[in-house]
Order: structure tokens, then C-alpha cells, then sequence
């Protein structure tokens, strides 16, 4: 999927969000994501809510995006482990 789209997704799934904080969870260099947002917006995609904050505009919905659902990968069981043993050296500090 390409980064035009995953940003129009995510604008859609999270209305009000700045270019910055959509750039930072896109892992998108700012100036690339300013210029899709610019596209989408003169797309008649997404319009802007001021202060640099986007929504979709009213004409689309989310449901007409087929936005795909976020897959999450299940923990092996080593990750658990590696966890367990991180916060145990968190709570119990070594005196020296």
C-alpha cells in the first residue's frame, strides 16, 4: 500500500490529527506526507479542520475506504519470557 493511501486511512481513522503527528506514526518524512495531504486535499479527499488538522470531507465514509484490518502479530513465547525477565530487573533493583 502506498504512502498516499496509508494516509488517507489513517486520517480517516483518526480525524483532527496534525500533518506532524500523522508523518511521526507513519514513519513518513514531514515535507513527503505535507505534499500527499496537499493531493488528497485538492482531491476533494480529506479538508482541513484548521491548525493544520485534516478530516475526511463529509461526502466520504470510512466504510466506502475498505480501509483493511490492522493485523497483530501474536507474542511468541520467548517475547513473554524476555518480558517477564525485564520487568523483574525493573522491580527489583541489585543493591551494590
Amino acid at each position: 500500500m502506498n504512502k498516499k493511501i496509508q494516509i488517507l486511512h489513517y486520517i480517516a481513522l483518526n480525524p483532527g490529527k496534525t500533518t506532524k503527528e500523522i508523518a511521526s506514526k507513519l514513519n513518513a518524512n514531514q515535507k513527503t506526507a505535507r505534499t500527499y495531504i496537499y493531493e488528497l486535499s485538492k482531491d476533494k479527499k480529506i479538508t482541513s479542520m484548521g491548525l493544520h488538522k485534516w478530516r475526511l470531507c463529509a461526502h466520504i465514509s470510512v466504510e466506502s475506504l475498505n480501509i483493511p484490518p490492522e493485523v497483530v502479530n501474536p507474542k511468541k513465547p520467548w517475547e513473554f519470557a524476555y518480558e517477564g525477565i525485564m520487568n523483574m530487573m525493573r522491580t527489583h533493583s541489585v543493591p551494590q
